[in-house]
């Protein structure tokens, strides 16, 4: 257990020291070293954690934002996920504008897509579950790919343009579009 705690604290560092970095130049500019000088580390320890810059991003990612609300029941849950997740972007919008506007844009939204849409998708499977509703596989694909990019293009709107959207006019936004979305397709047809 000491050795997990040890290992979770290095790694914080080295997000830490990656955040600080992208506050001063592009993520295509940050090297290992420099990372790893600025945690007060040497490079094999970083080395001995990630295997790149990238896999230190997407650490960084799936410790500020997914650990927390894959913990959260999404289909019971799903106001207190979408709160948790617009704190992260607010939290961390100078991180995550980084890398929107770096060579891992795509990395970016391939990451965020895929863990909500299997946030979502576990969701409609359990609403339809309980519904007593079988869905076919294609329309709850369709169902969880609409929402999960819907979701995702207004997160990236937030992160890019934050004065664009008032946060507790959009946090009700999504809650309302999250319900009609999944709860109503999901029912049984009357």
């Amino acid at each position: 257990m000491k050795h997990e705690i040890t290992s979770y604290n290095t790694r914080k560092m080295l997000s830490g020291a990656l955040k600080e970095a992208l506050e001063q130049k592009d993520l295509s500019k940050v090297s290992i070293s420099e990372v790893a000088e600025a945690a007060n580390l040497n490079r094999k320890t970083f080395y001995y954690h990630f295997e790149s810059i990238n896999d230190l991003v997407f650490w960084t990612l799936e410790d500020g934002l997914l650990r927390a609300t894959k913990s959260f029941d999404l289909k019971e849950d799903y106001k207190k996920t979408i709160h948790f997740a617009l704190d992260y972007v607010e939290k961390d919008r100078a991180f995550l504008y980084k890398l929107i506007h770096s060579d891992a844009r795509g990395v970016f939204m391939e990451f965020v897509f895929n863990n909500l849409r299997e946030m979502t998708m576990k969701t409609i499977n359990d609403m339809s579950i309980r519904d007593g509703r079988k869905l076919e596989e294609k329309y709850k694909n369709f169902i969880a790919d609409f929402s999960t990019q819907a979701i995702v293009g207004i997160i990236i709107q937030c992160i890019d343009n934050p004065e664009k959207y008032n946060r507790s006019e959009i946090e009700e936004y999504l809650n309302r579009v999250f319900a009609i979305t999944v709860e109503n397709l999901t029912k049984k047809e009357a």
